[in-house]
């Protein structure tokens, strides 16, 4: 059987420290980087629902605001009828009473 003339530690004696350093240190590269990208991703995940909550939220408020000024325009035309009712009484009107506002009849919005 022949024997290996020499080992590679014996050309170089420092063979395996560098490269024991060397693949030490990719490695804690490559996880440094793999980690930068989870923590990224997750950022831009929650950054995105965030996002989407704050648009739901504002769409939201939206319609909210827009039943509110319907509401306001409905309960000023209500206070207007029945101010005409009572003037109609005060004065002594007779039946029948002042016409119901188009507006306020139901089923009926105002243009």
């Amino acid at each position: 059987m022949r024997q290996p003339s020499r080992t590679v530690t014996e050309v170089n004696p420092d063979f395996g420290q560098g490269s024991l350093l060397g693949g030490l240190i990719g490695g804690l590269f490559m996880f440094g980087g793999t980690w930068l990208v989870q923590r990224n991703a997750k950022r831009a995940t929650t950054t995105d629902g965030a996002q989407k909550l704050i648009d739901q939220l504002q769409e939201e408020g939206a319609k909210k605001d827009q039943r509110i000024e319907r509401l306001e325009v409905r309960v000023d035309a209500l206070t207007d009828y029945v101010s005409a009712l009572r003037h109609h009484i005060d004065t002594g009107g007779r039946p029948p009473p002042p016409p119901f506002p188009p507006d306020l009849i139901p089923g009926r919005h105002a243009p």
